[in-house]
């Protein structure tokens, strides 16, 4: 299944705290980008 169109878009996040989630995607085999549009997705849901 294809994704729908994307825009790229860009944000900023304290240094340490990207370290940290890059980290526990990288060790979960995952893509961060995935990860933070899961989390948009359930920020927008709420």
């Amino acid at each position: 299944m294809a994704k729908p169109p994307m825009v790229q878009k860009t944000y900023r996040v304290p240094q340490p705290l990207y370290e940290r989630a890059m980290a526990k995607a990288e060790e979960r085999q995952e893509n961060l980008s995935d990860v933070i549009r899961e989390a948009l997705e359930r920020y927008a849901r709420d």
